[in-house]
């Protein structure tokens, strides 16, 4: 396989979302089950270089840019999601925390 100066940003972008998932595979090697905020930046970096590959190297909008573009959404409102739900959760930890020094 030959990585030219077209695909470069290719190869950035999947071997980004590769590390995302690896850090996931050993976060969640003792069984944890939560996806992590982390794995989910790493996706939506990896695949936004993908889209400045696709529509700024290449010069093509294509399907695989308007599904990479429609991946990046979801994954967002993914990790806003469960950003919302760690706040919650903490302060539900911090009001727990204040009714037992009580």
């Amino acid at each position: 396989m030959v990585i030219d100066n077209a695909n470069i940003f290719a190869v950035i972008g999947l071997v980004i979302i590769s590390i995302g998932w690896l850090l996931q595979i050993i976060y969640s090697w003792d069984g944890k089950r939560k996806i992590r905020k982390r794995t989910l930046i790493f996706y939506n970096i990896g695949v936004a270089v993908l889209i400045i590959h696709s529509v700024f190297v290449l010069k093509v909008i294509d399907s695989i840019a308007i599904l990479n573009i429609i991946t990046i959404v979801l994954v967002s409102i993914l990790l806003i999601r469960i950003s919302k739900s760690d706040v919650k959760e903490e302060k539900n930890i911090r009001t727990a925390r204040r009714k037992k020094k009580i």
